[in-house]
C-alpha cells in the first residue's frame, strides 16, 4: 500500500478509536448520577440537568455514529442514509442543549463563548450539510458534513487538551477556556486542510476540483 493511501487511512483508524473510546466513556452520563462529572463541572450540570445530560449523550452518540460514515464502504450504501439521519438528529439536539449550557459554565464567559460558537457552528454545518443531501448535492454535503463532525469531534480534543493540561500542572479553569476554543478552531483547521487537499487532488470523498 502507497503512503498517500496509507496515511488517510490510518487517521481514520485513529478517529475512530479515540471517537469510540471517548464516547463510550461520556455514556456514563446515562447514570443520571451527578457524582459522574467532574467537580468543576457538577454546578452546571445541577443547574441544567435536563440540558446537561442530554447534551453529553447526544453528543457522544453522535461521535460513535458519525465516524463510520467517511468509510469508503458506508459511503453508498443505505447504512449511510439511515446512520446519518441518526447522526444529524443527534447533532441539532446536542447543538441546542451545549448552546445551553455554555451561558452558564463555571469558568464564566471566556469558556462559554468559545463554547457558544462551537454550537451554533456545529448546528449550522449540520444543517447546511443535511439541506445539500435533500437537494441531491452529495458533493457539497460531504464537505459540509467533514465540518460538522469536525466540530463534533471538538469533544474529543477537548478531553485530550485537560489532560494534557492536568498532566504538566496547569490550573483547570486556564486549560478550560484554552480548551474551549482550541478544540474546535484546531479540528476545523484540520477539516479544511482534508478539504483543500482533496479538491487539489481533484477529490473530497467525491468532490471535484474547482
Amino acid at each position: 500500500m502507497d503512503q498517500a493511501r496509507m496515511v488517510p487511512r490510518l487517521g481514520r483508524g485513529v478517529l475512530a478509536l479515540f471517537a469510540v473510546a471517548f464516547g463510550i466513556l461520556a455514556l456514563r452520563y446515562l447514570a443520571f448520577d451527578p457524582e459522574v462529572a467532574p467537580e468543576e463541572l457538577r454546578q452546571n450540570l445541577l443547574d441544567h440537568p435536563a440540558a446537561f445530560y442530554t447534551h453529553a449523550i447526544t453528543a457522544a452518540l453522535a461521535l460513535i455514529v458519525g465516524v463510520w460514515q467517511f468509510l469508503p464502504a458506508t459511503r453508498r450504501s443505505a447504512w449511510h442514509r439511515y446512520a446519518g439521519r441518526t447522526y444529524a438528529a443527534l447533532a441539532i439536539v446536542g447543538g441546542i442543549t451545549g448552546f445551553v449550557i455554555s451561558l452558564s459554565t463555571e469558568t464564566g464567559p471566556a469558556a462559554g463563548i468559545g463554547f457558544s460558537i462551537l454550537a451554533v457552528l456545529w448546528l449550522a454545518a449540520t444543517v447546511i450539510g443535511v439541506a445539500h443531501a435533500r437537494r441531491r448535492d452529495f458533493d457539497s454535503h460531504r464537505v459540509w458534513m467533514i465540518r460538522s463532525y469536525a466540530l463534533a469531534a471538538a469533544a474529543i480534543s477537548l478531553r485530550i487538551y485537560l489532560s494534557v493540561g492536568a498532566a504538566v500542572g496547569v490550573p483547570f479553569d486556564t486549560a478550560y477556556i484554552f480548551a474551549a476554543w482550541a478544540s474546535w478552531i484546531g479540528n476545523l483547521a484540520i477539516a479544511e486542510m482534508i478539504v483543500r487537499r482533496g479538491r487539489a487532488a481533484g477529490r473530497v470523498a467525491g468532490v471535484p476540483a474547482e
